[in-house]
């Protein structure tokens, strides 16, 4: 790089920071690992928008993990109160949100979500999953199988037909988090 070239995140922020973004929320879905809160938070410092990770509330909500509640009182009373959080999130405007892997399979959420702003599908592959993940299994909930990769086998081809219904498809395979947070600002309407 040029000594005196701004460097590629300036010019991002400075790129963005001057646009007039419409209002809607910018909501992230995909599979686990594929980059959702990453991807999320930059978006979010670049745009000045509110960053909600609907994970995150939950855990705040339940006192703790994810994968603690999951043990204790199961995924359907998770779901049910993922719905809940989703709901009020999504009731309000100018956020970048990034939700669980599994959020968006449930046909409400779609329909709240959908209606909520633009919805990113961050696809990403069995290997980069697996390699994503290779140190915290442990933390995810929907990976307590024997075979995990087999379950990851499974998941993805469980949940791409609900992904898919996404407003826009973004490969998250092997792209930096600036490519990732052009390529999704790229298909943003600009009032």
């Amino acid at each position: 790089m040029h000594r005196n070239a701004p460097h590629p995140v300036a010019k991002l922020i400075l790129k963005y920071s001057k646009m007039n973004i419409a209002n809607d929320n910018i909501i992230l879905v995909g599979f686990m690992a594929s980059g959702k809160t990453t991807v999320g938070t930059y978006l979010s410092s670049i745009t000045n928008r509110t960053f909600v990770d609907t994970d995150q509330l939950l855990v705040e909500q339940f006192g703790t993990s994810i994968a603690e509640f999951f043990k204790t009182h199961g995924e359907n009373r998770f779901r049910e109160s993922e719905k809940e959080i989703i709901q009020k999130t999504c009731d309000q405007s100018n956020q970048i949100i990034c939700t669980g892997g599994g959020a968006f399979i449930s046909l409400q959420n779609q329909s709240i979500m959908l209606s909520s702003g633009k919805v990113f599908w961050l696809d990403v592959n069995r290997n980069t999953v697996l390699q994503r993940i290779k140190y915290d299994q442990s933390e995810r909930p929907m990976l307590s199988h024997p075979d995990f990769e087999e379950r990851i086998d499974a998941l993805l081809n469980e949940r791409q037909p609900f992904y898919e219904k996404a407003h826009f498809k973004i490969d998250a395979n092997s792209k930096t988090v600036e490519e990732l947070s052009s390529q999704i600002l790229g298909h943003i309407e600009i009032q």
